[in-house]
């Protein structure tokens, strides 16, 4: 049953967080390496319940990549939101003249 559930999260997981990371912004790809988290970390749960080092061995590096790709695209989102923020500063003082 733990079994079961353990692989339709890594199913479900791989092919959700596939469809985001795909996507144009960076808050999308970041909710789709979020997602990727949740599976690979639900296949390495899996691998280590059922003994099988190899796909724990690579689900676990692509849990790391995982978390440096949300790590990326979080910075990503912030530098686009400050960048914004200074645009919008800029109308305003150009406005007041």
């Amino acid at each position: 049953m733990l079994n079961d559930a353990l692989q339709t999260i890594g199913l479900l997981g791989g092919i959700a967080g596939a469809v985001l990371v795909a996507g144009p912004t960076p808050r999308q790809r970041a909710a789709g390496f979020a997602t990727w988290i949740a599976g690979n970390g639900a296949w390495v749960a899996f691998a280590a319940l059922t003994g099988s080092l190899y796909l724990g061995a690579q689900f676990g590096v692509f849990l790391l990549l995982s978390g440096v790709g949300l790590r990326t695209n979080l910075k990503e989102l912030r530098v686009s939101k400050l960048a914004l923020e200074r645009q919008m500063n800029q109308k305003v003082l150009v406005n007041d003249l």
